[in-house]
Parts: C-alpha cells; structure tokens; sequence
C-alpha cells in the first residue's frame, strides 16, 4: 500500500458561511449569462419538434392548408390496424 499524503488546499478559499465578493458573483451572472442563449436554442430545438409532432399526431394535418380538425386517437387506431405498418415493425425487427 501506498502512504502518500494528500496535499491540503491552500489560499484564499470560501469557507462555509462566507458569503463570495462581488466579483465573484458578477463573473458567476457573466457566464451564466452567456451560456443562457445556448442553452435556451438546445431547448428550443429538442423539445419543440417533440411538441408539434404530438401535437400533429392528434390531429388532421393537411399539407399546404395545416390543421384542419382534430381527431383524437383516430389517427394511432388507423395506425394500428393498417397491415402495411405491423409488416414494417416485423422487418425491422
């Protein structure tokens, strides 16, 4: 077995209780506030898509005119018994 010690920290570090300078903060607010932006267009970008694609699934969408009525599970019950839909699920699987 090994008998190194671990070196202790040293300098000017926060303890518990104490409250960070101003500087501190106001690079902590800098950098949050230059990652917000990134942050909200990976957001944007992931969930939006999921969104509408729920959203178009519950409904009659035609090409060209957009929603034209909703329909409920209407959609997924012709899904579910078209044979051509259960013949691709086997070839892939």
């Amino acid at each position: 077995m090994s008998s190194k010690s671990i070196p202790q920290a040293t300098g000017a570090a926060i303890q518990r209780g104490q409250v960070p300078s101003a500087q501190n903060r106001s690079e902590s607010v800098f950098k949050h506030a230059l990652l917000a932006p990134a942050v909200i267009w990976v957001i944007a970008l992931t969930f939006f898509p999921i969104i509408m694609a729920v959203v178009y699934s519950f409904a009659n969408y035609v090409l060209g005119e957009g929603i034209t009525g909703f329909v409920g599970f209407d959609n997924y019950a012709r899904l579910l018994t078209d044979w051509s839909f259960w013949y691709a699920i086997l070839i892939t699987v």
